[in-house]
């Protein structure tokens, strides 16, 4: 069965011309949700050298297939975090892709709608969308078919790139999006020795404080220990004044996820009590520190840092590769998180996140009124 059924109103042929460039942001106009909606007349000119393409959903096993022999692929791209979201209430998740003459995917894009506050959403897009090399104008068509679906019905589009190299840096600014700087940090995970040595002074010191704590890393396996994770992390998201997802994303991410060791759940617990929750992520040697949470009346334990420590040292057993923080917030901005996540002394990356605008008047007034776009972000 298809993904999202709603994406595209079965398949058609539309001719897109080969200097991608000429592929201009979606219209203004009001989104069909049945199709995917043809590009300007102005792009089937007949002195334009073109490209047969084909708009499609793709099946979880086409996109499965697809995921595996593409570069860049992460696990906001795969079916099962589709799934993920397909369970999540408040969420509206879609996938697309783009079938070339020889009846292949050439690209593709799984985007979730987030419902930030009644008549208030936002699209997100991380680490797509995905292509074959020297297909970014079939990621371009796609990016775009995006967009006039969605506009209508969001304040924003909001692209995050997880490498320096994904096609999102060649094609979102035709498509009408702009570059803001995004800060991130990467843990190499292969050399825990080296790893160790590069902590600064005060995360070692506070790691070997959790344990002479008597902190106990817990996982997640009963409704009991996963609500206990989600109150903590709606609190965190309360201190923060950020948007917090419904709980029926981590009910959802718990049996989708992580039954497939996709993700993992744990707990940071000091006698009976929950002092910190992490919610990780795991797919292809990356591990992705999706969400975090703690209670301030544990802070001078600093509980939080060793149970990142332990998810390392985790990571690092299993073979995978490096640890990426999530976002680190605006370069040269305070952000509490920011000045957590540095002390481990990862390796900076600015690749930017792309933005846009659907709706700018109504956007104002939600940001007036919420922050919600000079937030941390969401996943």
């Amino acid at each position: 069965m298809p993904l999202c059924p709603s994406a595209v109103g079965g398949e058609w042929i539309h001719r897109i011309p080969a200097d991608s460039r000429s592929l201009g942001p979606p219209t203004g106009e009001e989104p069909d949700f049945g199709t995917v909606r043809p590009p300007p007349p102005r792009l089937r000119s007949a002195s334009m050298t073109a490209l047969t393409v084909q708009a499609i959903e793709p099946s979880e096993a086409e996109l499965s297939s697809f995921i595996q022999e593409v570069p860049h692929a992460n696990v906001f791209q795969t079916p099962e975090m589709v799934a993920t979201y397909r369970r999540t209430k408040g969420c509206r998740a879609c996938v697309l892709g783009v079938i070339g003459t020889r009846g292949a995917l050439q690209a593709s894009l799984v985007s979730v709608v987030f419902r930030d506050a009644p008549a208030v959403a936002h699209a997100s897009i991380r680490g797509g969308p995905l292509c074959r090399p020297d297909e970014g104008e079939a990621a371009r068509f796609l990016l775009t078919a995006h967009e006039n679906r969605v506009q209508g019905t969001t304040l924003y589009s909001r692209i995050y790139p997880l490498s320096g190299e994904e096609c999102s840096h060649e094609v979102a600014s035709a498509c009408g999006f702009e570059r803001t700087p995004w800060l991130n940090y990467l843990i190499p995970l292969e050399d825990l020795d080296a790893q160790w040595a590069l902590l600064s002074r005060s995360r070692q010191k506070g790691i070997r404080k959790a344990e002479r704590s008597g902190v106990v890393l817990r996982d997640v396996k009963t409704k009991a220990d996963l609500d206990a994770l989600v109150s903590i992390l709606r609190e965190t998201a309360r201190r923060g004044r950020f948007p917090m997802q419904h709980p029926s994303l981590f009910a959802a991410a718990k049996e989708v996820l992580a039954e497939r060791g996709m993700a993992r759940f744990v707990l940071a617990d000091i006698g009976g009590a929950v002092a910190a929750a992490r919610v990780m992520l795991a797919y292809g040697g990356v591990l992705y520190d999706w969400y975090a949470g703690s209670d301030p009346a544990f802070h001078s334990m600093r509980c939080d840092e060793w149970l990142i420590w332990e998810l390392v040292k985790w990571g690092h057993a299993r073979g995978m590769k490096v640890l990426d923080f999530g976002g680190a917030g605006i370069p040269g901005e305070s952000y509490g998180p920011a000045e957590f996540k540095r002390q481990f002394n990862g390796i900076p990356v600015e690749w930017g996140r792309y933005t846009r605008v659907h709706h700018p008047r109504a956007l104002r007034f939600a940001e007036s009124m919420q922050h919600i776009l000079a937030g941390s972000g969401s996943p």
